[in-house]
């Protein structure tokens, strides 16, 4: 037999929860669901599930920042204000 289970959460925690989850393949029920038998499996909080890492921080985009910061470094690229570009455009 199955019972409901209410929880609150304020409109910011549940959508911020929620991208997480489905980040991970899950929707919240599945998310409390899986929650709740590894705690009484386990017997004890906490249990982690990882959400994939930000691609910002992958490997191909650090190496990425780091060549673009040794080639302005060595002067390979020509570093301009907005309002140097600006003044380009109107030229």
């Amino acid at each position: 037999m199955s019972v409901e289970v209410s929880i609150v959460l304020d409109e910011q925690e549940k959508t911020q929860l929620e991208s997480l989850v489905n980040s991970m393949g899950l929707n919240l029920p599945t998310f409390f669901q899986i929650y709740a038998k590894r705690v009484l499996h386990d017997r004890k909080i906490p249990f982690e599930l990882s959400a994939l890492d930000d691609p910002f921080y992958s490997a191909s985009n650090l190496q990425q920042i780091l060549k673009a910061q040794e080639q302005v470094q060595n002067g390979a690229v020509l570093i301009k204000s907005m309002s140097e570009l600006e003044n380009m455009e109107n030229a």
